[in-house]
């Protein structure tokens, strides 16, 4: 995330475009990488090949993208991808529900909610409503409501932990 919130750095933001766990790799050293930039281009550019993302991390504006419109794509995007990335990371399996456009409709978003909260019953209860309060922000279906990569990292999720003291 930290990565995506870099390349969205004006004034020459980068589009990954295919953000998926395949292409997010752990170093030996164990830092999480963004890797195949294969078909990433510049913001306010178009994209220099077909969109290729599996439907499960494509953003609903990029279902519908027309670079004949004058409506370009955004950084918001890749923020998109990190909803199910971090769903599968925290869940240990791959997303079942599809986010296609058919996540446009609130009964499918919240489907989407039900099945994480579901899966999310070996995790604590705060980890459990962070995850949630994380994938909604990244999951926003208008872009411009969508947090910024560099925003979810001030979500909760990526709090320090907090250490209770009591006084003895």
């Amino acid at each position: 995330l930290s990565g995506l919130a870099y390349l969205a750095e004006p004034p020459s933001s980068i589009i990954h475009t295919d953000c998926k766990p395949e292409n997010v790799l752990q170093s030996t050293d164990g830092v999480w990488k963004l890797a195949d930039f294969g078909t990433a281009f510049f913001e306010g550019e178009t994209p220099h090949t077909t969109l290729v993302q599996p439907e499960a991390f494509r953003a609903p504006e990029s279902w519908t993208y027309n670079p004949t419109s004058g409506v370009g794509l955004t950084t918001a995007i890749d923020v998109w991808s990190t909803g199910p990335i971090f769903h599968e990371l925290f869940i240990r399996r791959p997303i079942s529900t599809q986010l296609g456009l058919d996540f446009l409709s609130p009964p499918k978003r919240e489907a989407f909610m039900t099945e994480l909260s579901a899966a999310c019953q070996h995790l604590t209860v705060v980890a459990q409503v962070q995850l949630t309060e994380f994938c909604r922000n990244a999951l926003q279906v208008n872009p411009t409501l969508r947090f910024s990569a560099a925003r979810l990292l001030e979500t909760s999720l990526f709090a320090p932990p907090t250490t209770s003291s009591r006084a003895t």
